[in-house]
């Protein structure tokens, strides 16, 4: 019913008229609530706080909406969401609330909000990136091509939280997306940080595949990148040759050579 009203009064009135439908109906069925007391100015100037760039102040906004009756709530944030009308940052805090205000009953995720935590990974505002890095792995497995699109394609903010995700999800839930992910991105990585970043998260992978993204990370220019990368191979396998990760390139590159032939070799027989 709330939906549905939310939905007429964007098409019938203004902003303020659907502030108004948003914190009139969201009160129904509430006495005794602080909800009542809320003008549709005051909704309307909630909704307005959740864009704000001062953290105090979102935080305060997300708490007011929060203690309106969750069915009602979620409804008019679901159609706000829908509608389009707030611009990135309050959809990407709207898509919060949704996905930290589980149902009750089933403790189910709304994942209304799941385009907006997407858009919020890309964006180039740090606070939306850390809104979605810490959200996004609660959706699980689903997002993983997404994310993996960020990886693959955001600029290098966006690329670095894009692997924090995948890292999280990977260690959760050993999904094998997630997981091959990361290990066939090293080698296109430009960035020297984004690149250990990947080694270590892929680390969380326990599938022996990930050996082959660290046999790849044995050419990174960075030493601390091959050192951690090469430690991960012994600890998963026995490498037929030693690998010197300060040792010269063309050392390097010879016992590269022979261990992606050793493990072409190991994975062809199993």
């Amino acid at each position: 019913m709330l939906a549905r009203a939310v939905t007429e009064a964007l098409r019938r009135a203004p902003l303020l008229a659907l502030a108004a439908s948003l914190g009139l109906l969201a009160c129904s069925g509430c006495a005794g609530s602080d909800e009542r007391e809320l003008s549709p100015e005051d909704y309307l100037g909630i909704l307005r706080q959740l864009g704000s760039y001062d953290r105090t102040v979102v935080q305060e906004a997300v708490r007011q909406i929060m203690r309106h009756p969750r069915s009602p709530t979620v409804a008019a944030l679901q159609t706000t969401l829908r509608e389009g009308r707030w611009d990135l940052r309050v959809k990407v805090q709207i898509a919060r609330i949704l996905a930290i205000w589980p149902d009750p009953q089933t403790g189910q995720i709304d994942r209304t909000g799941l385009r907006e935590l997407i858009e919020g990974l890309r964006s180039p505002e740090s606070d939306l990136r850390e809104v979605a890095c810490a959200l996004l792995p609660l959706f699980g497995p689903e997002v993983v091509p997404h994310v993996a699109d960020v990886l693959a394609s955001g600029q290098k903010a966006n690329r670095y939280a894009a692997c924090e995700v995948l890292g999280t999800i990977l260690r959760d839930t050993q999904d094998r997306g997630a997981g091959e992910a990361l290990r066939d991105r090293i080698m296109k990585e430009e960035d020297r940080e984004v690149r250990m970043l990947l080694v270590i998260n892929l680390a969380g992978w326990t599938n022996r595949e990930a050996i082959g993204g660290f046999i790849n990370a044995l050419t990174d220019p960075d030493e601390g990148c091959r050192e951690y990368a090469w430690l991960e191979i012994k600890k998963r396998a026995d490498p037929p040759v030693e690998f010197d990760w300060r040792g010269s390139v063309a050392r390097r590159s010879d016992a590269v050579q022979k261990l992606r032939s050793w493990w072409s070799k190991t994975t062809n027989r199993e």
